[in-house]
């Protein structure tokens, strides 16, 4: 144990610093969240195969255990878990209403077995909080990442009846699908160019890692993930730019705005140069039809939504109209602000829109204010959540995204809380069991 913070609450008792074990538990948890089970890696990519729903028990127990022998080092630092929790409660609302989802889901068993699995993997991203550094976390992803890179390569040089797709074209790796692979990738952009600068000994290691995901975009040959990936890196270099200037929050909103809508041209394919550019029909693989349908089912339980993962359940969920009207048999809404939609209504979707616009103008500030490569961290994580959210499905739920999420906007709401720049410097980096970690700064 160590001497509790400064200023900390009464009754917080500061946990000693992770050793080997539990650091090991933590990296596999990450791990487990990214690429799965080695069992999910044989994936028979058919053109006749089955849909994956998500229904294998196996990750979910395996992650639980983990994720549960992790929180149960903050027993006895509840207090602090609490206080960081209430640097954004609208995302514990959407956990709640989740919770609460299971009392009116047409799949109950469903829906509490996940929502359990979702409310662990929320706990972990606290726990990540409380007990590692910004840095420490970006380098252990940046790890996991390199391993996952190495693997998918392995499946898709050797074993390509697993790392190709049933047609022998797209790239899959280890991950289910190519929009898997792909939005991995885009994320690996954002860790390994903030690891080049943070840790500049294993420079060349990231530098590679970073070279390499490009190959697998264009071999996964997910046009979306593309500009997720290219966007992301672009976005960084506009933050960089700017974050000295006044004109800062004017650069972000006006750079994120354009990139967001980018990506909804590039998914809806409404200008004819971008379908010829990017060789798409005007529905993007069917994305559009697939909105317009999937928001009429929404409409009909427009409050709560349909359950927590309720929806896209096989034949014989409510997801069996929609499979009748797109025979492609689509196992998700390929939109993460329609997915939560469908799942919790408005009930979860405006309390998620809210924190994750707060905690973007909240992370702009850390910009300015925190030098180095951490400081572009939050800002450029939650501006790929925002990119992918036009495309993608898999931010909420038990992914490594929504832990990252939860990491981005807690460290993205500390500066409003602090008073002085010597704090900033001296504080912001540290996990708040370090005793030079002033809790009290977290109070409003």
């Amino acid at each position: 144990m160590i001497e509790a913070p400064p200023g900390a609450p009464t009754g917080v008792v500061a946990l000693s610093q992770p050793g080997i074990v539990e650091r090991t538990l933590a990296f596999s948890a990450l791990f487990m969240l990214t690429v799965g089970l080695p069992t999910e890696w044989f994936f028979a990519h058919s053109p006749t195969a089955p849909i994956d729903t998500g229904g294998d028990v196996l990750p979910t127990v395996v992650f639980a255990m983990i994720g549960l022998l992790l929180i149960s080092r903050l027993m006895n630092n509840g207090r602090v878990v609490v206080v960081l929790a209430s640097a954004e409660p609208l995302l514990l609302a959407v956990v709640a209403v989740a919770l609460v989802s299971v009392v009116w889901s047409p799949e109950p068993i469903q829906s509490f077995r996940r929502v359990g699995a979702f409310g662990v993997t929320t706990l972990v991203g606290y726990y990540l909080v409380v007990r590692y550094s910004l840095s420490t976390i970006n380098k252990m992803m940046a790890v996991v990442l390199i391993i996952a890179t190495i693997l998918n390569y392995a499946w898709i040089f050797f074993l390509p009846e697993f790392g190709i797709d049933g047609f022998g074209v797209n790239w899959t790796g280890i991950t289910s699908n190519r929009n898997v692979l792909g939005r991995l990738n885009a994320l690996g952009a954002l860790v390994f160019v903030v690891a080049m600068r943070d840790d500049r000994r294993f420079r060349l290691v990231y530098a590679t890692a970073l070279a390499l995901q490009l190959p697998l975009v264009l071999g996964a040959g997910s046009r979306t993930s593309l500009a997720s990936y290219l966007l992301i890196l672009g976005l960084l270099a506009i933050y960089q730019f700017f974050r000295a200037k006044k004109t800062l929050y004017g650069a972000v909103a006006v750079s994120l705005t354009g990139a967001m809508a980018l990506g909804i041209a590039v998914a809806t394919a409404n200008l004819g140069f971008i379908v010829r550019t990017l060789d798409r029909d005007v529905t993007l693989s069917g994305r559009t039809e697939l909105w317009a349908d999937l928001f009429d089912e929404a409409l009909t339980r427009p409050i709560g939504g349909f359950g927590w993962e309720a929806f896209w359940g096989g034949w014989f969920s409510p997801s069996h109209e929609i499979w009748i009207q797109h025979n492609w048999l689509p196992p998700t809404a390929h939109n993460a602000i329609l997915e939560m939609f469908l799942a919790l209504g408005l009930l979860g979707t405006i309390p998620f829109i809210i924190a994750l616009l707060r905690g973007i103008q909240r992370a702009a500030m850390h910009v300015r204010y925190v030098p180095g490569a951490l400081g572009l961290w939050p800002l450029g994580y939650l501006s790929l959540v925002a990119v992918l959210s036009v495309t993608e499905s898999g931010i909420a739920g038990r992914t490594v995204f929504w832990v990252l999420l939860i990491v981005a906007l807690v460290h993205s709401s500390r500066l409003r809380r602090v008073s002085s720049s010597d704090q900033i410097r001296d504080h912001l980096d540290l996990p708040p069991t370090d005793p030079r970690f002033e809790l009290a700064s977290w109070r409003n």
